[in-house]
């Protein structure tokens, strides 16, 4: 299995955030139009940095096993009302991703947006057939949620 430390996932996502910050410097517009689109490309960047961190707080779980330990302390519920509060949240943040001017956004904005807005429509659709739906058995099932605990590093009795 792989394993990522906090250094690793880190530098990952530096990376992809540098990577995602340069503007295509081979376009030569006027400079309000680049200043335009530099701003809509500092909002977008702004927007999906905003939206990793939240997905982390939202997801501890998935944030320990990527090494980051912020919220090691938490797990995430599993109740119906988190689901139907979950399914709106996409919603909101489909309607938040579609207000960006898509035109405005460079090159790598450009497919950002579009990974972005695929996996919200997944997500979208995925929330149709929510796991408290999911049968139970010797395999799997919400029995299990809890396993996931053994794959966790505790550093402290908290």
């Amino acid at each position: 299995m792989f394993f990522v430390n906090k250094k690793t996932s880190l530098s990952i996502f530096l990376i992809f955030f540098i990577s995602a910050c340069q503007i295509d410097s081979n376009v030569n517009l006027g400079d309000d139009l680049q200043k335009q689109v530099i701003d809509e490309n500092i909002v977008f960047e702004k927007y999906l940095s905003n939206q990793w961190e939240q997905n982390l707080k939202d997801r501890p779980i998935f944030a320990s096993l990527l090494g980051n330990k912020s919220f090691n302390q938490d797990i995430s519920s599993n109740s119906i009302q988190e689901f139907v509060k979950n399914k709106a949240k996409l919603q909101k943040d489909l309607a938040s991703l579609n207000s960006f001017n898509y035109e405005k956004l460079n090159s790598d904005n450009k497919l950002n947006y579009k990974l972005k807005r695929i996996s919200l429509n997944n997500s979208i659709e995925a929330a149709e057939y929510p796991s408290y739906y999911m049968s139970l058995n010797q395999r799997g099932g919400v029995q299990s949620y809890f396993e996931t605990g053994d794959r966790l590093v505790y550093e402290s009795k908290q």
